[in-house]
């Protein structure tokens, strides 16, 4: 299927230690700074892939980030906490929130299976600040594990397989041993829900219909049904229903666009507010819902949405300032990737979802030239040599007059 799908998981994380006293107004402020954050990232990711389908964990990406924050200082800090919506808070404030708003979520809905695991992997080699280590593992419950990044491919085994375990291996895979080697840390989240709707779908009623995709080319798929009194609303735009899991604290929120809207304008455009809005307007009504089984993935590299949306020094080698994470507080580590994979399966019983995020942190080369350092730019045709060095045999000449022919 090619439809295009946005899911907004709502997360916990599993707190076993005592929770610091904060208010429901606050676990509100940090799940609607999350909720801010997701909802930027769709419309920048829609604008680029409209045709496709689209999951994601908006609170798996943001505790990774966060995470990352922690060890963020100066111009980079403020851009991340602009991202994020977390500018207004005060430092020290932002994990404990994180700790009371994520655990308020996780218990509102027993009856659902919902999984959440935070771990930071840094190089034997790169002395960490023990603050930043603190931090995240005291306050965020992440595990703190020490690997040898020169030997990427057990070290992306090693991670690998922590986040196939944690996503109950629905994720078997989130890095490579290209994407780790030489890296100094990795900040991985990993995130796994399974909720059984209050009232399933009869899979007798499950049966074949036509799917449009964007394309407008036809689908045959298998279409469940139900009948009876659901929450529900509608406008111009789009129609809404709310489906409740487990003790109806956690729901679906399924919204179908007027057909006449292309995924890419109507995802592309979608706001918080107006989803809010739209919530406000489903009223429990009497009526039928026909919704496809769903099963599918996604992947993405988060670089340039993160760059667009304004974390930009974070990238770069010479801008980045996460002197917090260094134990001698050098400016000295870059966001080299911030990988993304989500997955997402809706049957008559209920839904599996599970997502994983990865922050890989590369030590950045902050050496100035000399003065009398000359300049070669080559940016005209060229001679490119390969010589045996001990008798000088040169082996391969070439003129490269274009650089991308072929």
């Amino acid at each position: 299927m090619r439809q295009a799908i946005f899911v907004i998981t709502a997360m916990g994380i599993i707190i076993a230690s005592a929770i610091p006293s904060f208010s429901k107004d606050t676990a509100k402020d940090f799940a609607k700074a999350s909720n801010l954050f997701g909802f930027s990232m769709l419309n920048e990711i829609a604008r680029k892939n409209p045709n496709y389908n689209l999951v994601l964990s908006p609170l798996s990406i943001d505790l990774a980030l966060l995470m990352t924050w922690n060890g963020s200082a100066g111009v980079t800090e403020k851009e991340m906490a602009n991202v994020l919506h977390i500018s207004e808070i005060p430092r020290n404030g932002v994990n404990g929130g994180i700790r009371s708003w994520t655990a308020q979520i996780t218990k509102a809905d027993p009856l659902t299976q919902l999984n959440l695991a935070n771990s930071l992997w840094i190089n034997e080699r790169y002395r960490v600040n023990s603050h930043f280590i603190a931090e995240n593992k005291e306050e965020l419950q992440a595990e703190v594990r020490t690997l040898d990044f020169l030997n990427a491919v057990d070290a992306a085994h090693q991670i690998n397989t922590w986040v196939n375990q944690h996503t109950n291996h629905h994720i078997p895979t989130i890095v490579s041993p290209q994407q780790v080697h030489g890296a100094e840390m990795a900040l991985v989240n990993a995130v796994y829900f399974n909720g059984k709707w209050m009232h399933p779908f009869q899979s007798d009623d499950t049966h074949k219909a036509v799917f449009t995709p964007s394309d407008q080319s036809q689908l045959q798929v298998m279409m469940m049904k139900k009948q009876g009194v659901m929450e529900y609303g509608s406008n111009s735009q789009a129609q809404t229903v709310i489906l409740p899991y487990g003790n109806g604290n956690t729901e679906a929120v399924i919204i179908l666009p007027d057909h006449t809207q292309s995924a890419k304008e109507f995802l592309a455009k979608l706001s918080f507010a107006e989803f809010n809005e739209w919530l406000t307007q489903c009223k429990m009504r009497p009526g039928v819902l026909e919704l496809p089984r769903v099963k599918t993935s996604y992947s993405i590299t988060l670089n340039q949405i993160l760059a667009n949306l304004g974390m930009r020094s974070a990238f770069t080698g010479s801008e980045a300032n996460f002197s917090r994470m260094s134990a001698a507080n050098k400016r000295d580590l870059f966001i080299s990737l911030v990988l993304h994979k989500a997955q997402l399966d809706i049957g008559e019983k209920g839904t599996e979802a599970s997502a994983a995020t990865a922050v890989i942190m590369l030590r950045s080369a902050l050496i100035l030239p000399p003065k009398n350092a000359f300049r070669m730019i080559v940016d005209h045709p060229f001679l490119f040599c390969i010589r045996e060095k001990t008798t000088g045999t040169i082996l391969f000449f070439a003129w490269v007059e274009n650089p991308e022919q072929d």
